[in-house]
């Protein structure tokens, strides 16, 4: 087990003397699988507002867009000079899995709204996992990644405008392509974006010792440069590292984004909170992703739903990922 202990004020930074190529802390076991959720009644709701379509909209894109980012392991060699960081960016990224609990909390017109989601993912060239998000309301979004697809049971009216059938299907390469978030070169999952982020970090601030669910961690603050972020990914990848950067800086007006980030003593990233002020047609979004990361090890297998209750909706939802992407921008 890994541990728990949290240190003291007068020892150390856990980092001293790191060295890649060492020993291999010992994994977690991986966690028993969840019971499956109820089936969801589909019951018709009334049309949302124009304003609330876009802050939900931004909301489940950035949920996506996480989802994504988690389900295949990044790698690559670590940078020289690291500051904390990037190094924990790079030893997480090696992991073979994990589990997830997020939440989104956005603002825009003095309008608040919230997602959260929990989920357990297995990364590397195979990726798969599920997740459950709650959105506004308490609608609830069953999410199964599984290698090159993604499924998605959506509640209500949303579920079934887009498919007779209790499932939806869309190939992840093309919906993260349409959202510029895409930096798989094999078309299959995406590399862990948020992490790869957190590899671009230039300043790096030590804010204290807190415990994350119990296990000891380092707090940083770190400010993410994305003039940086293509440099620091496998050559082959800059060139799509190059756009998703351009694309974060034209929707956020900037070129750095503000991160905390707590490390374990083993230099796994066990929490990330990102602040991201989005410009969109309704406002300027204020939205701030908080995501936990925990019972590192490979999880436990998914299976894909029944063929005759899945639709593909590929080109459908990627259409509208770029429509929606589109539409934001300062």
């Amino acid at each position: 087990m890994r541990p728990q202990d949290e240190p003291t004020a007068g020892q150390p930074d856990p980092f001293a003397g790191w060295r890649y190529g060492g020993p291999e802390p010992p994994a977690e076991s991986a966690a028993q699988p969840a019971a499956a959720a109820a089936e969801q009644p589909r019951v018709p709701r009334e049309r949302p507002s124009r304003r609330l379509v876009a802050i939900v909209g931004a909301g489940a894109l950035a949920a996506l867009a996480a989802v994504l980012a988690l389900t295949q392991g990044g790698g690559g060699a670590p940078l020289a000079p690291a500051t904390p960081v990037t190094r924990a960016a790079y030893v997480t990224s090696l992991e073979p899995g994990y589990k997830v609990a997020m939440s989104i909390n956005e603002t825009v017109a003095g309008h608040a709204v919230s997602f959260t989601a929990q989920g357990s993912f297995s990364t590397g060239a195979h990726p798969q996992g599920s997740m459950t998000m709650l959105a506004p309301g308490g609608s609830s979004i069953s999410e199964i990644v599984l290698g090159p697809d993604l499924y998605m049971a959506l509640p209500g009216a949303a579920g079934a405008a887009l498919a007779p059938t209790p499932w939806v299907k869309a190939k992840l390469a093309a919906v993260t392509g349409a959202s510029g978030f895409n930096l798989s070169t094999t078309g299959a999952s995406n590399p862990s974006q948020e992490l790869e982020l957190l590899r671009s970090a230039g300043q790096v601030t030590a804010v204290g010792r807190e415990a994350v669910r119990g296990v000891a961690t380092t707090h940083y603050h770190a400010v993410i440069d994305l003039n940086r972020y293509p440099s620091v990914v496998a050559p082959g990848l800059r060139a799509a590292a190059a756009r998703a950067a351009a694309l974060l800086e034209r929707v956020t007006g900037q070129s750095t984004l503000a991160a905390d980030v707590w490390v374990d003593r083993n230099g796994l990233v066990r929490r990330l909170a990102l602040d991201l002020n989005v410009c969109s047609s309704v406002g300027t979004v204020d939205a701030t992703l908080n995501m936990d990361l925990y019972d590192f090890g490979r999880q436990p297998t998914v299976s894909a739903p029944p063929a005759g209750e899945v639709t593909d909706i590929t080109s459908t939802l990627a259409s509208q990922v770029a429509q929606s992407t589109q539409q934001l921008g300062c």
